[in-house]
């Protein structure tokens, strides 16, 4: 941007009197006010804070709101910010509404899970931007656009990179995954809809005693429980780390290695375990989904599978072209080979891309351009 404006007002030093381009730096400032005032909120959405902070409420929906600090707790928000200021800018609460949650599944997916470099897509969402701000595009528009993007993220894939072989702990110590703590985040707020005392988001950095290991992280206990039922230690490495093994809690320290049955019911009304009034909803789910008094792959894997339905629909639903498709069978890279998961998604709200116009060089009318290939993927 710095580039542009030098080459386009330079000339001023050496004729002053260019009316015309004075009047162009004229009307170039004057949108600083303007531009400022949606970019506060965004910029500083995550300082509750922040003097702007107020201006949230005025300015955009309640529902609204909440999104915007999930896509900071990513800490991924500067790659859409330019675009979710423009947006701010130029249209209505509802579908400012519309984008922004688009936004958050395009980044988790894009760059969250599959891992896209960050700079990777920042030319065609500067570009996007750029079209909702002076062409005035439609919403309709920029969500189309993060569907054909996400054609490189697909549901599929997506679920495959949830359940693969890598750790999904974010304090693991050889391939931690720095979304760990929001995925699961997540899906406590869903397991908590309509409960009271909702668990606090914490700075992820400083989340390590909210995560519980089902199976216990140091698994070999001297001959004790775990290492009785997992007497493979590799095989138990493997599972440790996965989804279906983790889950927020309110009491790791107190819950450590006792056997599952423990951690189920502690048969004391004061011990924290996972029927305890203040243990998280998803550990209070974990009681009557496994009754069994043993916790094995088999249970590790049924309960990733229930997080894999629960993703492909959190994440899943934006609507895409790509997603439209109601069912997703597993890849059979995973090891839940063959299984079936639906995606909710209505198929009539798809945004046909063949029927959508595209500028020519002129860009006389109103559309998306075409997407800029990046050479930094």
């Amino acid at each position: 941007m710095h580039a542009g404006v030098v080459k386009k007002f330079s000339c001023l030093l050496e004729d002053p009197k260019d009316q015309s381009t004075i009047d162009a730096l004229k009307a170039f400032v004057g949108c600083w006010p303007v531009y400022a005032r949606s970019y506060g909120p965004i910029r500083c959405n995550k300082d509750p804070s922040a003097p702007y902070r107020s201006l949230l409420a005025t300015t955009m929906n309640g529902n609204t709101i909440d999104w915007l600090e999930k896509i900071e707790r990513m800490n991924l928000s500067e790659l859409a910010r330019l675009l979710l200021v423009a947006g701010h800018l130029s249209l209505g609460k509802n579908d400012f509404e519309d984008v922004v949650v688009a936004c958050e599944k395009y980044i988790f997916r894009m760059h969250g899970v599959m891992k896209y470099r960050t700079n990777g897509k920042q030319s065609t969402l500067r570009e996007l931007a750029h079209d909702l701000y002076l062409k005035n595009i439609k919403s309709k528009d920029v969500i189309d656009e993060f569907c054909h993007l996400l054609t490189e993220a697909p549901m599929v894939e997506v679920l495959a990179r949830l359940c693969n072989e890598e750790s999904k702990y974010p304090f693991d110590g050889i391939q931690p995954w720095s979304q760990g703590y929001y995925f699961l985040y997540e899906f406590e707020m869903y397991n908590s809809a309509g409960q009271a005392g909702i668990k606090t988001w914490v700075n992820p950095n400083k989340s390590k005693h909210e995560i519980e290991h089902i199976l216990p992280q140091r698994h070999r206990d001297k001959g004790g429980y775990w290492e009785t039922l997992w007497p493979n230690e590799a095989e138990a490495d493997v599972y440790k780390h996965r989804l279906g093994n983790l889950t927020l809690t309110n009491g790791n320290q107190v819950l450590g290695r006792v056997s599952f049955t423990r951690k189920k019911d502690h048969n004391k009304p004061d011990h924290y375990d996972y029927r305890h009034q203040d243990a998280t909803a998803s550990e209070k789910r974990i009681p009557s989904e496994f009754p069994g008094a043993d916790w094995t792959s088999k249970e590790i894997l049924e309960r990733e599978l229930a997080m894999l339905k629960w993703a492909a629909n959190r994440w899943g639903d934006i609507p895409c072209c790509c997603d439209v498709k109601q069912e997703i069978k597993m890849l059979d890279t995973t090891r839940h080979s063959g299984e079936i998961i639906e995606i909710n998604a209505d198929p009539s709200m798809c945004f046909e891309k063949s029927g959508q116009q595209v500028p020519g060089d002129e860009g006389e009318e109103k559309g998306i351009k075409p997407l800029v290939e990046d050479d930094e993927e």
